[in-house]
């Protein structure tokens, strides 16, 4: 439904002449100084905060792609995006964003279907691109993080505090933002819930000593 087609750039050899080239010298980098040059002058006028709406056509594709993404989430529809579901489900706000950005840099006053559809292609890519990274392992990370406290469990540890497993957790997820995102995944499959009302603390569901 939303697939970007990707074509590798060709190998282009470069003499050395063009390595010696200055960016301020360079024509694309000229017309791109121009064209930022020419939104600030046609924004330098606002004194309020500007809406950039989509119109209708911009709107359905838009309600297409939040659809998309529900059920690509969706864990009982075993969607394709279920590894990495909170950030995919995020993406249905990314994509307004970036469409507002795009628009304005070619001067539209709204969101139109084209401007929509790139928006939705930029941001899709990105989210493969997301699932590539955390699920080239042969277990997911969250999978990887539910095994290791069960094992944890098993030895008699009945709940974790969620910021240390950076640094005690398995060694997949000692990051923050993939801890956060296991964290997640596994809260909203129901397989680990919070122990306390500031949401420092977790343990499994149903888990025993």
């Amino acid at each position: 439904m939303f697939t970007l087609p990707l074509t590798p750039l060709a190998y282009k050899p470069r003499t050395y002449e063009e390595t010696k080239l200055k960016p301020y010298d360079d024509y694309d980098l000229q017309m791109y100084w121009d064209l930022c040059k020419a939104l600030l002058d046609r924004s330098s006028h606002l004194k309020t905060r500007s809406v950039i709406s989509k119109n209708e056509d911009a709107d359905r594709l838009h309600h297409e792609y939040n659809e998309f993404i529900r059920k690509e989430s969706d864990l009982l529809s075993e969607g394709v995006y279920v590894e990495i579901a909170p950030f995919a489900k995020r993406t249905q706000q990314y994509v307004l964003r970036v469409a507002a950005v795009f628009a304005f840099f070619e001067g539209k006053d709204e969101i139109d279907y084209i401007t929509m559809k790139n928006a939705i292609l930029i941001v899709k890519y990105s989210l493969d691109q997301w699932l590539l990274y955390l699920t080239q392992n042969k277990k997911s990370l969250d999978t990887i993080l539910l095994e290791w406290m069960r094992a944890k469990v098993q030895s008699g540890t009945t709940q974790f505090k969620v910021s240390t497993l950076n640094q005690y957790g398995p060694e997949q997820i000692r990051t923050c933002e993939i801890r956060k995102l296991a964290v997640k995944i596994l809260l909203e499959k129901n397989l680990i819930k919070y122990t306390d009302d500031k949401e420092k603390f977790v343990e499994l569901v149903g888990s025993t000593k």
